[in-house]
C-alpha cells in the first residue's frame, strides 16, 4: 500500500467516515425516501397535472455519436405534441467527448490531497476519487477548487451545508463518476463524467428540431435537478419532482431520453 492510500484511508476511518442518505439527513435524506417511493412509476402528478414517463431506448453513445442524429432516430419517431423531452446529463457530456476512462487519468498532488475529503457517502463517488477530483482541478481550474475546499471546511465548521459546491459551481457538482458500469467507455467500465457544456444552447436546437420543449437533467437516486432547458412548460422545479423515481435508471437500461407526456 502506497503512502497516498495510506493516507486517504486514515482520513475516511478517522475523520471522514462513510455515511449512508439517512445520516448525511436534510435534503439528500428526503430525496432518497422519494426516489424509492417514486421508482417504477409509470406516470407522475405535478403542479396539477398528470404526465405519463416514456423511456426511449437508445444505442450505446460515444463522443462520434451527433445529438441531433441520435434524437432523429430514436426520439423523434416516438413524440406526439405536447411532449417534453428530458435529455440526461451524462448523455449529453458523452457526446460532447466529456468522459474519460479512470485508466487515462493522472491525478495530480492536490487531486490525492483533497478527495478523502469529500463527504464520504454509500449512494456515490462525486469528487470523491482520484480520478473525480482531478478532472474537476482541469475542468474549472485549481485555484476555484483550493476555494471551494476551504468554504467548505468553514462550513463543516459552522454547520453550513452545501459551501464547498456554492463555490465550485454547478459544473463540479454534476461530475459523475461510473464503476464497473455495465456501458463501456472505450472499452473501460470505470470513467468519469463531466458536466455537458451549453446546455441552453443545446436545449434550443433540439427543441428547433422536434418542437417540443427540451431540458437536460441530472437525476440519481438521492436528487433531480434541470440543468438547462428551452420552452419549457412546467417549472423546473415539477419536472425534477416528476424525474425523482429516476426512471432513466443508473446501470445499463440505455434509456437516456425520457419523455413527459401529458395525460387527459
Amino acid at each position: 500500500m502506497g503512502a497516498w492510500e495510506t493516507y486517504a484511508n486514515l482520513v475516511r476511518k478517522y475523520l471522514n467516515p462513510q455515511k449512508t442518505a439517512r445520516a448525511v439527513g436534510g435534503a439528500i435524506r428526503h430525496g432518497a425516501e422519494q426516489s424509492r417511493e417514486l421508482r417504477g412509476k409509470e406516470s407522475v402528478t405535478v403542479g396539477g397535472n398528470q404526465y405519463r414517463l416514456v423511456p426511449v431506448k437508445t444505442k450505446v453513445i460515444t463522443k462520434d455519436d451527433d445529438l441531433d442524429e441520435v434524437v432523429r432516430a430514436f426520439v423523434q419517431p416516438s413524440l406526439r405534441n405536447g411532449d417534453i423531452i428530458a435529455i440526461s446529463e451524462s448523455l449529453v457530456a458523452i457526446a460532447q467527448g466529456r468522459a474519460f476512462a479512470m485508466r487515462d487519468i493522472r491525478p495530480g498532488f492536490f487531486a490525492k490531497l483533497l478527495y478523502p475529503w469529500v463527504t464520504n457517502v454509500t449512494y456515490g463517488t462525486g469528487l470523491g476519487c482520484p480520478g473525480s477530483m482531478q478532472k474537476a482541478i482541469e475542468d474549472v481550474g485549481l485555484w476555484r477548487i483550493l476555494s471551494a475546499t476551504f468554504c467548505g471546511l468553514m462550513g463543516r465548521l459552522t454547520g453550513l451545508r452545501g459551501a464547498f459546491y456554492q463555490v465550485a459551481g454547478e459544473r463540479v457538482k454534476s461530475i459523475d463518476v461510473r464503476w464497473n458500469h455495465p456501458i463501456p467507455l472505450d472499452g473501460a467500465s470505470d470513467y468519469v463524467i463531466l458536466s455537458p457544456l451549453n446546455g441552453k444552447e443545446v436545449c434550443a436546437s433540439l427543441r428547433a428540431q422536434t418542437g417540443c420543449a427540451a431540458a437536460i437533467v441530472d437525476v440519481n437516486d438521492v436528487s433531480s435537478r434541470v440543468l438547462a432547458h428551452d420552452g419549457l412548460p412546467i417549472s423546473e422545479e415539477d419536472l425534477a419532482q416528476a424525474l425523482r423515481g429516476n426512471p432513466a435508471g443508473q446501470d445499463g437500461q440505455q434509456t437516456p431520453f425520457i419523455l413527459l407526456r401529458p395525460i387527459g
